[in-house]
């Protein structure tokens, strides 16, 4: 009875909802608990969560067993044991790794959206954009400047030439970019994101993976692998991996990123609707996987997160103004998570439990109605007699 509530909430979550609506991301801002992500993923939240009420009820409703109560006192006792070891882990945790100064932008096609009136971004606006911004980041001493996802529209043939302009502001600005572009072709179109170093060498490239129903139907899906670049910044060295908007809100994708990954960016564009929830989403996998994140987001909320949760940086919005840039230190962190170790044998696990809890709700409901029909019966039966 206790473990009811806390298993079907899994069960919607995982069956119905998906990850989007998981019930840990509303304890995102409870850092103390939020811990519990490192050790066993945001499902142990989720199921903690719903098991304290269900506990509380259960010992109402025996209020006069006095085993039920020591049972119900002990559980409770384990959990407030869980959340002072969260605290110690939040509080005490040394910052690790380096900040990296880092900018951000939302490039032209920002504007034209916000202005559905106006012409889209020809090629001469968005190369004056990229321009404009990265010379400015770089008189800012940014090492990287990142812009958001879907910063430039570009047809197929202008993708190339404006990759190669990046290349070579990259070298003669000695800046990192990771450029975001909305490719559009007549029967091809593309989320992608290229990654260049400072000395002008495409280092890695992506495409969005996990595109949004309907909204991004004429996109052509990713590869599903997510980079992972080795670079060297200030005698540092680091590894950068990333991807776009939406794939970071999937856990079991999230988890794939390699192992040494100390910074995770993920440029994104969200909307009103879900500006709050996307955050919590992503910052809740920097925790699960022990990496420094950063989001830059076209809309909605920009954040930077180190390892264990705490948010540094929170911005929400970009001006409308598509030529402004700015900044956060972001840390390049990396801790080994107890999730990130055994998420292989946890991803079989909770596929074998949901499934398991599934038919075992779908077997008991079963034999309930059967047992209320033969209850009915009986009694129908002892009326004519």
């Amino acid at each position: 009875m206790v473990l009811a509530f806390p298993i079907s909430r899994l069960l919607v979550e995982k069956i119905l909802f998906g990850e989007q609506f998981n019930l840990s991301l509303t304890q995102f801002g409870n850092k103390w608990l939020l811990q519990l992500a490192a050790f066993a993923g945001r499902e142990f939240i989720t199921f903690t969560v719903a098991l304290i009420p269900s506990v509380l009820v259960y010992m109402w409703i025996k209020k006069d067993n006095k085993r039920m109560k020591i049972c119900g006192s002990t559980v409770l006792f384990v959990f407030a044991l869980i959340i002072i070891s969260g605290g110690f882990r939040y509080h005490f945790s040394e910052k690790a790794g380096h900040e990296l100064k880092m900018a951000y932008a939302s490039g032209p096609q920002k504007t034209y959206y916000e202005e559905p009136s106006e012409d889209e971004p020809d090629y001469d606006e968005n190369l004056e954009c990229l321009r404009r911004t990265v010379k400015e980041a770089a008189a800012n001493d940014a090492k990287i400047i990142v812009y958001a996802e879907e910063a430039f529209l570009v047809s197929l043939k202008e993708k190339d030439r404006l990759t190669e302009e990046a290349l070579r502001l990259a070298k003669e600005n000695d800046i990192y970019i990771l450029i975001c572009l909305d490719v559009s072709g007549d029967d091809l179109s593309m989320n992608e994101a290229v990654f260049i170093d400072n000395k002008g060498t495409r280092l890695s490239s992506y495409r969005k993976s996990y595109l949004i129903p309907v909204i991004e139907d004429e996109y052509e899906e990713g590869d599903g692998v997510i980079p992972s670049n080795h670079v060297n910044i200030n005698g540092y060295d680091y590894v950068i991996s990333y991807s776009i908007c939406f794939d970071a809100t999937f856990p079991d994708y999230l988890i794939t990123t390699d192992k040494e990954t100390n910074l995770y960016i993920n440029p994104s564009w969200d909307w009103e609707q879900i500006d709050d929830l996307n955050y919590r989403m992503q910052g809740m996998g920097a925790v699960e996987n022990g990496f420094g994140l950063f989001k830059p987001t076209m809309d909605g909320w920009s954040i930077v997160t180190d390892p264990y949760g705490r948010v540094s940086y929170k911005e929400s919005k970009l001006r409308s103004d598509h030529d402004e840039v700015y900044y956060a230190d972001v840390p390049a962190a990396r801790t080994d998570t107890l999730y990130k170790k055994i998420y292989k044998p946890v991803i079989v696990v909770k596929g074998i439990l949901v499934w398991g809890m599934l038919f075992d709700m779908i077997r008991i409901t079963v034999v309930s109605i059967r047992k209320s029909r033969r209850s009915k019966k009986a009694g129908s039966a002892g009326e004519k007699i």
